[in-house]
């Protein structure tokens, strides 16, 4: 403090500490905005909207068709069956289905063998590489006999097990089907019916 002719004069105190104050506030605010216009925090891929419908037919295999209205990446995505409380208390009976028997081509019989037009077809090649890309909605995707059974769509179990979609015993059951995210996020399901 300064002493002018006698008298204290701090009136220069207050001003310096308000417009310091403001700077930090500011330089804080402008972080922030700055944070998230530039992309520091998590940025996460958003799912697909999409609806499906399926049938599973113990004769004939099984059709997923995409009703959209978002096109599906099949790279990404996993597709999973898990028994319906129709099974019982099974819910966490669970499978993931291979995708080299998922195929965009009910004429396409020969799956799993590496076969440069067939499995061009399939979500996943069996030689390693990456077949059908996505999944428009209108499209059906098909998992044609015999690999809709239990030993390939239920890896584990065998025809005659009574939570086998495949078993005679369990028709007019239902499962769900689920496709995920590779991160694990389940991002549609839809209950199935078991037909002959």
């Amino acid at each position: 403090m300064i002493r002018k002719n006698h008298q204290l004069v701090d009136s220069a105190v207050s001003p310096v500490v308000g417009v310091m104050l403001m700077l930090v506030v500011t330089i804080i605010i402008a972080a922030v905005v700055s944070a998230f216009a530039g992309g520091i925090t998590s940025e996460t891929k958003k799912a697909p909207n999409v609806q499906i419908k399926a049938t599973y037919s113990q004769s004939r295999g099984m059709t997923m068709e995409n009703l959209g209205p978002d096109t599906i990446a099949t790279y990404p995505t996993t597709v999973w069956t898990r028994l319906s409380e129709s099974f019982g208390q099974t819910e966490k009976s669970v499978w993931q289905i291979n995708k080299t028997f998922i195929i965009n081509d009910p004429d396409l019989k020969w799956v799993g063998q590496y076969n440069s037009t067939l499995s061009k077809g399939a979500w996943f090649q069996s030689n390693g590489m990456s077949g059908v890309k996505s999944w428009a909605p209108g499209e059906v995707m098909y998992i044609m006999p015999p690999y809709h059974l239990c030993n390939n769509t239920q890896v584990g179990l065998t025809s005659i097990t009574s939570y086998a979609y495949n078993y005679t015993g369990n028709l007019n059951k239902e499962f769900w089907l689920e496709l995920k995210t590779n991160d694990g996020k389940v991002f549609v399901k839809t209950k199935v019916r078991i037909e002959p």
